[in-house]
């Protein structure tokens, strides 16, 4: 019997979140845009704005002990809350949930394509729980309601779960070791993120982020690591909409 897991269904959920607002931000009032394109300041006439953040990020683990481990794409996003104290700056905090981990080069023994072994079908996994506290600065507005920003700080990530999967695509029924006791439970990451916030008249917001992330301590637990150290590292493409 498979056990359908809460994280991707979380994930799809915000992702769906996401097109649909995207959805209503470009069936805006186009005439109004094209009159006043720079004069639109949603952010700054609002004290207190939720949002809807959905990362597609790619992550590994940098460990210097280790020459088997390569890139693997990871899912993140949640739910923010910004308070915008002047025009130019806001600060951010929510919950999100994110994946990291790495994917793990293994001995092709039997040789050919196909096989039980074959190199690039294992993973490791971990599912946090997190909780973003980030600033923003921005520009002006630049050309057609679009400035520039930037944000950084740091998230609380709680961990859920960590696995080491092999992925047996001959019959569907994959691998899974429980490797939650080798990783620490609780532990930071420092992140920065930059790149374009569009406005849309009399609705949303679009930020447009590439962003970057890595943990600030040793995240591995003894175990099959040993006394190795294991950074997480993280980057990729940030969508978020401000309401």
């Amino acid at each position: 019997m498979k056990v359908v897991s809460i994280h991707p269904l979380f994930l799809a959920f915000c992702l769906m979140l996401h097109a649909v607002t995207l959805s209503a931000q470009f069936k805006g009032d186009s005439t109004w845009l094209k009159s006043s394109p720079s004069t639109t300041k949603v952010i700054p006439n609002k004290w207190i704005t939720p949002g809807l953040t959905f990362t597609q990020g790619f992550t590994t683990i940098e460990d210097a002990s280790r020459s088997d481990y390569f890139v693997k794409p990871s899912l993140s996003g949640g739910a923010t809350l910004s308070i915008n104290p002047i025009t130019w700056v806001s600060l951010t905090s929510g919950i999100i949930h994110e994946q990291h981990g790495a994917g793990m080069l293994l001995p092709d023994n039997v040789g050919g394509i196909g096989n039980p072994d074959s190199t690039y079908r294992t993973r490791l996994r971990l599912n946090t729980w997190g909780i973003p506290m980030a600033m923003t600065v921005r520009t002006p507005v630049l050309f057609d309601n679009t400035r520039i920003s930037a944000s950084y700080g740091m998230t609380y990530h709680r961990l859920a779960r960590a696995t080491k999967v092999f992925h047996s695509i001959e019959d569907g029924f994959h691998q899974v070791e429980e490797y939650t006791e080798f990783f620490i439970p609780r532990f930071w990451t420092t992140t920065w993120s930059v790149g374009f916030e569009i406005e849309v008249p009399r609705s949303a917001v679009l930020q447009i982020h590439y962003v970057a992330s890595r943990s600030r301590q040793n995240v591995y637990q003894g175990g099959p690591f040993g006394s190795a150290s294991g950074i997480l590292v993280n980057h990729g493409l940030k969508l978020s909409t401000v309401f």
